[in-house]
This record gives C-alpha cells, structure tokens and sequence, in this order.
C-alpha cells in the first residue's frame, strides 16, 4: 500500500539528511567553486534519501524530487 508521512517523519529524514551533508561538507576543498560542491552534496543525498523514501512507498517523495530538481537546475 501507498503510505503517507507524518510531520515528525518529515523532520526525522530532514534532519537525518542535513546531519550526513555536514560531515561532507566539511571535507570539501576550499575553492572558488565551493558552493557548487556544497550543492552537489546536497543533491546526492536528499536524492538517496528520497530513494528510500520511494521504496518505502511514500507518496510524499513527489515533493523531495521537485525539491531536488528545483535545486539542480539552479546550480547548474
């Protein structure tokens, strides 16, 4: 069956996905580029993170997607 998230599941994979992006982040290179590679870590995991969403079967992972879109082709 097709799930539906709660709000304290949407704040248990936004903080869970923040929380992996900030040990990535740290190790980044000190570039002028920076802030494409901070957008690059941010695509790869929410996009990990609404793979799972997906097969968990949860229709809210609509919205992550849009997100992630929206923020990639704002980067590029």
């Amino acid at each position: 069956p097709i799930l539906r998230m709660t709000l304290e599941s949407h704040l248990l994979y936004n903080v869970a996905s923040l929380a992996a992006l900030i040990p990535g982040v740290m190790f980044l290179p000190r570039t002028s580029g920076l802030l494409n590679l901070i957008c690059d870590c941010f695509l790869s995991i929410y996009s990990l993170t609404t793979t799972l969403l997906t097969t968990r079967k949860y229709i809210e992972n609509w919205i992550y997607w849009i997100m992630i879109n929206a923020v990639g082709t704002g980067a590029a």
